[in-house]
């Protein structure tokens, strides 16, 4: 035992802290320093583990009762993966919704649970250190819990909901470790059973925990006089959990886990095991360096924000040298079995698994794979203190050195932690929060500009007032994606992203092909790229077909000038400007279809502003200013307008053509209608190409249905309809029968016609009759099937043209 200082005056004698003493001091800590996180919404990746203000997540929505379906199912799907096997998580969030429903507060009741879990955590290490110590070091014990407790680098595991796994992964681990100590000390089977038991929740929760298989029985090598023998014992009776963990997940699990990881997550897992090498060591040497110093903390830590570290680089060097003097320190303390080694190990062991050797993690290092390997650091850094000031571990008078050493590492943990757990009120905040640090991460940028491309999306529906608002967070999206781009050229759904926002927002189909085209050009299955490639040259065909829709009947005209024709459409965008002429059209009809008044009048006034700004020959036709006349003479006579006006303003577009390439109207018909199959026929290549890679994507069908019809296609109609019908037999399909029955009459195939509307009735009724039938109806089910009656009044004057047809001929 170390010497005791003579000076009393300097010594707080303190007795045994007791568990209830550490519950207290645990709670009190936890919501002291993320209480304030109570107030935060749903942040990064939530959605993915329950329902949020994004989405809806069907097992938990389904409550306790859904406890099969969880069981039977990975925690997480977003439409393209599936996710780990989880499902002590999605339990949780189950039991709360059962308890709380759509309750408006649920996100803060969450928050909420999440700290008391963290308190929870903190005081079964406590009893797990009295127990490894016998209950001699309690002091000893209290200083690492709260060393673990007020650690800021577990302000990611606390803060953000979808890591509650990493809670109840360490909450479980410490339970069964607790049980296997009993087992031990009293020889009662039962406990055994418990420990085997709990790890097996522990690693239903989260695989983190697989470590532990390793770890308790090394607290049994440490902590107590056993046997080899012994410590294989526990190691046996624990490996059991691993086989119940894989017999449940193989006897319940309906879906395969198919989760794909991309280079800008991490580089290495295109890399092989040797090339792993330097960065295992590298990875760790960056964890302890947060752990260290945790500032700047960061949300991501994927390519390039983490350099790649190779055998000639510097920092792979400076890492082997502090791992061989960790393991010199193991070696040495190993059969002494020295608190030194015990540490350096538990850290090593636990953080392995995330140091990107034998698997590589997903963002090459994040904060929540430090949050159990953080206790043999602070377990580490106790003991040194203790050392230090020659302390014994199980010293009861402690010098007030101790305190004033726990408060200079206390105040500023605690002002960093409080202000880091506002930057996760949501994924925007946490985004700009990070974004300084981050400037060099591929998908932190990407995740920023992804946000911003959501609000835009979110102002369009909702405003038409916020216009410049709306354009600011296109603008800024494209800004945070080309970085993305910068750092990363081939990041696919960055490129697929940006293209969305030049296609939806500045009608630049140009410009948005050259960004999908690109997006597919490393990946060849990247199906939403072809699609959208698809669809850009889709729309640059409708373009020419506007043109030629607004030039004279004829047939007396040759194709020439093709290429000339062309390079002019693409270079003055002439089909940017006739796709918002388009657009202004659809949002005409929409506004003006129950009668003229102010109130639509107006809007549509500020919508021909908002779209005259988009487009250079436009302002130079004075698009608004003409509407806006156009507009108010239509309300003074209470009469709602053609679109005359809209087909002056083609014209203008046919006129500078002409003009500029020395071609008369049946020349210029001929060569937009050659142009135009040549652009259809593109987009056909890239539809086919789509359906080839994914024949179960639904954006697929509508968007080749919807081209179909506006270029009068009905072949294509009648083809992707069939497709659909043949990859989703079992769902409500009148849309898709009405939709053939439409192509078969304009092909003046009236038998088909006929047999398809029958089909179509058919399952209209066969819908609206089950509706009807169940004993309670929801308000969606009332709308729904009122929505089905509507569609039936449609379907009987569709008959009625059948029928005046069929007279016809």
């Amino acid at each position: 035992m170390a010497k005791k200082t003579q000076n009393l005056s300097q010594n707080i004698t303190a007795k045994e802290i007791s568990t209830r003493t550490m519950v207290i001091i645990s709670f009190l800590i936890s919501f002291l320093f993320y209480g304030n996180s109570i107030s935060n919404g749903f942040s990064l990746d939530d959605e993915l583990v329950t329902t949020t203000d994004r989405g809806h997540h069907e097992n938990v929505e389904k409550g306790i009762k859904g406890i099969k379906a969880i069981f039977s199912s990975n925690y997480a799907k977003d439409g393209k993966q599936n996710y780990e096997y989880r499902p002590i998580v999605t339990l949780s969030f189950a039991i709360e919704w059962s308890l709380f429903g759509d309750n408006p507060n649920r996100v803060h009741i969450a928050h909420f649970i999440n700290i008391v879990l963290y308190a929870f955590c903190g005081i079964l290490l406590f009893q797990l250190l009295n127990v490894l110590f016998q209950g001699k070091s309690s002091y000893f014990s209290a200083l690492i819990v709260v060393l673990f407790l007020i650690h800021p680098i577990h302000s990611e595991v606390v803060n953000n909901l979808k890591n509650r796994d990493e809670l109840l992964c360490l909450l479980f681990a410490l339970i069964s470790a607790l049980f296997s100590f009993k087992w031990f000390d009293t020889k009662k089977i039962q406990f055994i059973v418990l420990a085997i038991l709990t790890f097996a929740i522990s690693m239903l929760s989260k695989k983190s925990s697989l470590p532990f298989l390793l770890m308790i029985p090394m607290m049994f090598y440490f902590f107590r006089n056993v046997s080899v023998k012994q410590v294989l014992s526990v190691f046996g009776f624990l490996a059991l959990s691993r086989v119940i963990f894989a017999l449940i997940k193989k006897s319940l699990l309906e879906d395969e886990q198919l989760r794909m990881f991309s280079y800008v997550e991490n580089p290495l897992f295109d890399m092989g095991f040797y090339a792993r090498i330097p960065m295992y060591f590298y990875s760790n040497l960056v964890y302890i360096e947060k752990l260290i110093l945790p500032y700047p903390l960061s949300f991501y830590y994927g390519y390039n924000a983490i350099p790649l570290v190779g055998y000639t680089d510097w920092r792979f060097f400076v890492s082997v040298g502090i791992m061989l003097v960790a393991l010199y320190f193991i070696f040495i303390g190993l059969k002494k079995k020295s608190i030194i080694s015990f540490s350096i190990l538990f850290f090593l062991m636990s953080i392995g698994g995330a140091a990107n050797l034998l698997s590589p993690m997903v963002g090459i290092i994040g904060e929540r794979f430090a949050f159990i390997g953080s206790i043999g650091f602070c377990m580490l850094v106790v003991y040194l203190l203790f050392h230090f000031l020659k302390l014994d571990i199980h010293e009861t008078k402690i010098p007030s050195k101790i305190y004033f050493s726990l408060a200079v590492v206390i105040l500023p943990s605690f002002i960093f932690t409080i202000n880091r757990n506002k930057d996760w009120m949501s994924k925007k905040s946490l985004y700009v929060a990070d974004c300084n640090q981050l400037v060099n991460s591929a998908k932190a940028n990407s995740l920023l500009g992804s946000e911003l491309q959501e609000e835009a999306y979110k102002i369009q529906k909702e405003s038409i007032y916020k216009n410049d608002e709306m354009m600011d967070k296109v603008d800024s999206a494209i800004l945070f994606y080309d970085r993305s781009l910068k750092i990363f050229p081939y990041y696919e759904s960055n490129l697929n992203n940006r293209g969305a926002l030049y296609f939806t927002f500045y009608y630049d189909y140009l410009e948005s092909n050259r960004s999908f085209r690109v997006s597919t050009e490393r990946n060849k299955t990247y199906y939403e790229g072809t699609l959208n490639i698809g669809n850009s040259y889709a729309k640059l065909a409708e373009g020419y077909s506007n043109l030629m829709f607004n030039l004279p009947l004829s047939n007396k005209g040759k194709t020439i000038q093709i290429k000339k024709i062309d390079s002019f459409y693409r270079k003055e965008k002439i089909y940017r400007t006739l796709a918002i002429i388009r657009q202004f059209e659809v949002n005409a009809s929409q506004q003006l279809k129950n009668g003229v008044n102010t109130s639509a009048v107006q809007m549509l006034i500020l919508n021909a502003t908002n779209l005259e700004k988009l487009d250079p020959l436009l302002a130079k036709l004075q698009f608004s200013a003409k509407i806006t006349q156009f507009l108010n003479l239509a309300l003074q006579q209470n009469k709602i307008p053609n679109t005359q006006p809209l087909n002056v303003f083609r014209k203008s577009c046919i006129e500078l053509m002409e003009n500029e390439l020395n071609l008369n109207d049946d020349e210029l018909k001929a060569s937009c209608e050659k142009l135009k199959l040549l652009y259809l026929d593109s987009a056909k290549i890239y539809f086919d190409k789509t359906y080839k890679l994914k024949p179960k994507m639904e954006q697929y069908y509508s968007s080749v249905s919807q081209f179909a019809m506006l270029l009068a296609d009905y072949k294509l109609l009648i083809k992707v309809q069939n497709q659909y019908l043949k990859n989703f037999k079992n769902k409500y399909n009148t849309p898709q029968f009405v939709q053939l029955a439409n192509a078969y009459y304009s092909l003046g195939d009236m038998q088909n016609a006929k047999l398809y509307f029958k089909k179509g009735m058919k399952d209209l009724m066969d819908e609206k009759n089950a509706l009807s039938a169940k004993t309670i109806q929801t308000q969606a089910d009332k709308n729904r099937i009122l929505g089905l009656e509507n569609e039936v009044i449609r379907l009987k004057a569709f008959v009625q043209n059948l029928k005046a047809a069929r007279k016809a001929n």
